[in-house]
């Protein structure tokens, strides 16, 4: 069971995902969708003004979490020139996470933006096992913020993809079930498709941003505010390094 007392969202609240003046450079689109199972969820297309690539990143949020948590690193990806779809998983309950729907529901936002030909699945924690659920050997990478599996749902569909894995780990703690998403980083026959790296000192709730004390005392976050900022901003640029090899030239076809 996913840990859940960290994980709570406090609220809603006006969105800070706008493009700032003078300091953002995409445009943002918010909308509304409805699952396969028939519940209705909010998503954000950030579409950079100056785009470096045809793929896009879908990008899901931690368990009972929402997008406005993944702010950060969506505006710093596309600031970097690189779409980013950002949505909220209306199935996920305290009881289940219900995290092959979010996948569903990944991979139908995708399809349904015209973006499935040239995309890279990525998440946080539970997101993170839904962006493994979610692709196929057409996804051209996985990325994994601190991955969590459960019931080796993750683990057991790693093994039947041939999806290049990318993961930024954080320090072992009950928050991310001990670190044992690493187990799927190792099960593949081709290992030279995953790559793990570690961030030392970081704890879960710092690869989402921003995140909230409530997650931060839950996980055991003793950082003082600066070093919490430093160690996401690190992450973030991570992750944009991370994700460059994997995206298609800004000249090629959709798909190519």
């Amino acid at each position: 069971m996913l840990i859940v007392s960290g994980c709570l969202t406090l609220g809603g609240g006006l969105s800070k995902a706008q493009p700032r003046a003078q300091l953002d450079r995409y445009t943002l689109t918010d909308q509304v969708a409805t699952s396969a199972t028939g519940c209705n969820y909010r998503y954000r297309l950030y579409s950079p003004v100056a785009a470096r690539s045809h793929t896009s990143v879908i990008l899901g949020h931690g368990f009972m979490r929402n997008q406005n948590t993944l702010i950060d690193m969506s505006r710093a990806l596309a600031n970097s020139g690189i779409q980013v779809v950002t949505l909220n998983f209306c199935n996920m309950r305290f009881w289940n996470g219900h995290h092959q729907d979010n996948a569903t529901d990944m991979r139908d936002l995708a399809k349904s933006l015209q973006l499935d030909n040239d995309v890279i699945y990525a998440g946080f924690s539970a997101g993170a096992l839904a962006a493994v659920l979610a692709s196929d050997d057409q996804t051209r990478a996985i990325v994994a913020l601190d991955l969590v599996d459960q019931k080796e749902l993750g683990l057991n569909a790693i093994v039947q993809l041939d999806t290049p894995l990318i993961g930024l780990a954080g320090d072992n703690s009950s928050c991310n079930a001990g670190g044992r998403g690493a187990t799927l980083f190792s099960a593949r026959k081709d290992t030279s498709l995953s790559t793990l790296i570690q961030q030392e000192g970081a704890s879960h709730c710092e690869f989402e941003s921003p995140s909230s004390w409530l997650c931060e005392v839950a996980c055991g976050d003793g950082d003082t505010d600066a070093v919490s900022a430093a160690t996401r901003a690190s992450i973030i640029q991570q992750t944009i390094k991370s994700i460059g090899p994997f995206l298609s030239p800004l000249h090629a076809s959709i798909g190519g």
